[in-house]
C-alpha cells in the first residue's frame, strides 16, 4: 500500500467550500462546548436536582425497598425517570438561549469578504505576506489556517504592519498529541508572514480560550500573548481575547 502523506499546501480555488465549512464549524463547535459546560454548571445542577426532586415527590416515585430477590436493587432506580424528564427541558432551554448568538456569529462569519473567494482574497496580489494554507492527510483536508496582512490603500492593496489570522481550524481527532496540527498551522502562517515581508511587525488573532482550548494552546505555544479583551459569549459569558505575536517574540 502507498504510504500516507501529510503536507501543508496553499489554498486553491477548489478549496472554497472546504474553507467555508471549516469556518462554520469553528463557530458552531463553540456552541457545543458552551452547552456542555453550562449543563454541568453547579447552579444548573442545583436547579435540576431541585426540580427533579419536586417532580419525583409529586408523582410519588420514591425508591422502593420491597421488591423481592434479585429485583431489590432495581427499586432504587425508580426516581431516575423523574430526573431524566426534568433534564431535557433544562438542556433545551440552555441550547435555545445560546444558539442564537453562535448562529449569528456563524452567519456573519460566512458573509465576510475573505470567504466569498478565499483563494483570491489571500493571494499574493493583495499582499505577499497574506496566505491561506490547507493541511492535508492522505489527500484529505483536515485543517486550515488563513492569515491576512493586506491593508487596502487608495488605489491598490499594500501590506499592513499587523497581520490577522482570520481562520484556524483542525479536525477534532487531529488536535491532540502527537498530531496537534493546529500548532503546525500557526507556525507555518507566522513563518510565512514574517519571512515574506519585513513590514509585518506583529500577528494577532481573536480567540475564546474557554471554548477553543486547542486554538488558545496553539497560539501560546507559538509565543502569542494576550493583549486585550473582547466581547463575551454564551450564558456563562466566556471572554474572547486578542492575542498577539511580535516579530521579536517570533525570532
Amino acid at each position: 500500500m502507498p504510504e500516507k502523506v501529510a503536507r501543508i499546501r496553499p489554498l486553491e480555488h477548489r478549496d472554497a467550500k472546504t474553507a467555508r465549512l471549516f469556518a462554520g464549524r469553528s463557530v458552531m463547535e463553540m456552541l457545543a462546548t458552551a452547552n456542555n459546560h453550562a449543563y454541568i454548571n453547579p447552579w444548573v445542577l442545583a436547579v435540576w436536582v431541585a426540580l427533579g426532586s419536586c417532580f419525583m415527590a409529586a408523582l410519588g416515585w420514591w425508591p422502593r425497598t420491597d421488591l423481592p430477590g434479585a429485583f431489590h436493587y432495581f427499586g432504587y432506580l425508580r426516581p431516575v425517570p423523574a430526573f431524566a424528564v426534568v433534564a431535557f427541558p433544562i438542556m433545551l432551554a440552555i441550547d435555545w438561549n445560546q444558539r442564537w448568538q453562535f448562529e449569528d456569529l456563524s452567519t456573519a462569519r460566512l458573509k465576510e469578504p475573505d470567504l466569498l473567494d478565499p483563494a483570491t482574497f489571500y493571494s499574493s496580489t493583495r499582499s505577499p505576506a497574506s496566505g491561506a494554507f490547507v493541511f492535508e492527510w492522505d489527500g484529505r483536508p483536515i485543517g486550515l489556517v488563513a492569515i491576512d496582512a493586506s491593508s487596502d490603500g487608495d488605489k491598490k492593496p499594500k501590506t499592513s504592519s499587523t497581520a490577522t489570522i482570520r481562520l484556524l481550524y483542525a479536525e477534532a481527532e487531529y488536535r491532540v498529541p502527537p498530531a496537534s496540527i493546529q500548532d503546525e498551522l500557526v507556525r507555518h502562517a507566522a513563518h510565512h508572514a514574517f519571512s515574506t515581508k519585513p513590514q509585518v511587525e506583529k500577528i494577532r488573532m481573536r480567540v475564546c480560550p474557554g471554548l477553543c482550548k486547542h486554538v488558545h494552546s496553539a497560539l501560546k505555544n507559538a509565543g502569542f500573548k494576550t493583549v486585550s479583551n473582547d466581547k463575551t459569549l454564551g450564558l456563562l459569558r466566556w471572554p474572547q481575547v486578542w492575542m498577539e505575536l511580535t516579530r521579536e517574540g517570533w525570532e
